[in-house]
């Protein structure tokens, strides 16, 4: 075991030193890789605030509004701090993903649109993240804020397991967007809660549902996203919550005060 744990240090040592510029891209605390190692450090990896860091890319032109009223200083901040609070409210340990490090682009897309025509915000594939600066120009009210918001739903995205490719998207955007809210930065034009006709519409409406899901079970967020390691099923409201989407959807809309779910069937795995 220690000639492992040796091995390991030498080849992060080794991967300190070749990438330069991802020294500090990457906070790893070495102590506890010696002290606890193996599985023993992976059940402890959040505690021991392992985190990959976020940089920023800065495509945009001299004088556009993410220079002039976020900037590069504050873009890092809130990028670190947003991976830091998603790894928490996900139970997620990074080191699973063998993430080097992460970046922010923030440039304009062309020709990239989503489904109601209107330009896109933001677009994450690994631990890369590319955030529209057309979106961010033509933003009206506190840029900044929209900034902070879009960077935790989107780094929530970087972490959250998607059930190899087979959880919806109102569920993925749901969720991020519930990581948004609980950091305390929701939209100004987000609707109002019990809004939306469905659970499947995503993004806030979802958000909101999700919040309540989480007041009838402290663990759903982190639970789900443990299930949707592997796949994904509706059933899994179920086997968390005891209850399926359809009666979920239905109590959350009542407006009635959420009860807490009844224990999960011990045939329940994940």
């Amino acid at each position: 075991m220690l000639s492992r744990l040796l091995l390991s240090l030498l080849f992060l040592a080794s991967v300190f030193i070749s990438f330069g510029p991802w020294v500090e891209a990457i906070r790893y605390d070495l102590a506890n890789v010696a002290l606890e190692g193996g599985e023993e450090y992976l059940k402890h990896a959040s505690d021991s605030k392992i985190v990959v860091l976020f940089e920023v890319d800065d495509k945009t032109p001299a004088g556009s509004r993410f220079k002039k009223e976020v900037g590069y200083d504050h873009a890092r901040e809130v990028l670190n701090e947003a991976d830091y609070f998603v790894l928490g409210l996900l139970k997620e340990y990074p080191i699973e993903r063998g993430y080097l490090g992460g970046t922010v682009t923030v440039e304009s897309f062309t020709g990239c649109e989503n489904v109601t025509g209107t330009v896109k915000v933001a677009d994450t594939t690994g631990s890369h993240i590319r955030l529209n600066s057309d979106y961010i120009d033509n933003f009206k009210g506190d840029v900044k804020a929209e900034f902070d918001g879009i960077v935790y739903h989107e780094i929530t995205r970087v972490w959250l397991w998607n059930g190899q490719g087979e959880a919806p998207n109102w569920l993925l955007s749901g969720i991020a967007d519930y990581a948004r809210l609980t950091s305390g930065h929701p939209s100004k034009d987000w609707p109002k809660r019990l809004s939306g006709s469905s659970w499947t519409e995503g993004y806030a409406v979802t958000a909101y549902f999700i919040e309540y899901l989480s007041e009838i079970h402290k663990g759903f967020v982190p639970e789900m996203n443990a299930m949707m390691k592997t796949y994904y099923s509706n059933e899994y409201f179920v086997k968390i919550l005891g209850k399926s989407l359809d009666d979920l959807w239905k109590d959350y809309k009542s407006g009635k005060a959420p009860t807490p779910a009844p224990a999960p069937a011990p045939s329940a795995k994940y």
